[in-house]
Formats: C-alpha cells, sequence, structure tokens
C-alpha cells in the first residue's frame, strides 16, 4: 500500500492505505504505523514482516539509546542507524533484502519535528512531505 508522510511545524501526520486481503481478517489486527519510542514513529509499506522487524531494531535503537546516554535519541541519529541495518542486508548474497520503505517521524529539541524516509537500500533522506508505496505518483 501507498505511505504519505507530511512534516508541519506543529507534528508530523503520517497516513497508509489498508488494503484488506481477507474479509476474515480479524479488525485492528493488521497494522502499518507502529511507535518506537515516546517521540518517534514509524510507518511501513512493503512486505509486512520485514517492516516488524525494523520496528523491532529501531525500539532497540530507541531504547538502548536513552540507557546509554540519558536523553531521547534524534533523528538524524535513529534513521542513519536504521538505515545502516538496513543496507547491511543488501551487502551479502546470503541475506534477502529488506523489501519495504519506511517514513520515520521524530521529535527532539535541536531539530523539533523531523520526517525522514528509509528505502530498501538503506539510503536515507530527510524530507518535508513524501509518498512510497504503489501509489505514490498519485498521492
Amino acid at each position: 500500500g501507498t505511505v504519505i508522510g507530511i512534516c508541519c511545524s506543529d507534528g508530523v501526520v503520517l497516513g497508509v492505505e489498508k488494503i484488506i486481503q481477507s474479509k476474515m481478517l480479524v479488525p485492528n489486527t493488521y497494522r502499518r504505523i507502529y511507535s518506537l519510542s515516546r517521540n518517534s514513529g514509524l510507518a511501513i509499506g512493503g512486505v509486512l514482516p520485514d517492516g516488524r522487524q525494523l520496528v523491532n531494531r529501531g525500539r532497540e535503537e530507541c531504547s538502548s539509546y536513552k540507557k546509554n546516554f540519558g536523553v531521547p535519541i534524534t533523528g538524524k541519529v535513529l534513521s542513519s542507524r536504521l538505515a545502516m541495518y538496513v543496507h547491511a542486508y543488501t551487502e551479502y548474497w546470503h541475506l534477502r533484502p529488506f523489501g519495504v520503505s519506511s517514513l520515520l517521524s521524530i521529535y527532539d529539541i535541536k531539530d523539533g519535528y523531523s520526517l525522514y524516509m528509509i528505502d530498501p537500500a538503506g539510503e536515507c533522506f530527510k524530507y518535508y512531505g513524501i509518498a512510497v508505496g504503489k501509489g505514490s505518483q498519485q498521492a
């Protein structure tokens, strides 16, 4: 599905297109927007299990940074760490690359609200507004 993110002066808006694959699916179990910490969230577009793996890694990064340094992780650091993690899966022939593009929204004291896009190749860019996924051209 399509994932859209818009960064405003008072917050970041994330939206996802929910494609219902079956009428037997239990409501509210097909999530594509996750919370990583109190100040960050991740919206995923692509293969759902790959996205959950990235969410778990992001939660680990947030909690370890807070534990080690005593302050919440900044957007630049979290986005670069997640991008390096995704990029590592493109380096070796025995690992399957991630099939997910993700939008990271984060708030920190220094930069305010930020929106980052992490693509399956492991590149990370900061945006004011971006759409990724199947219908990104129409959005």
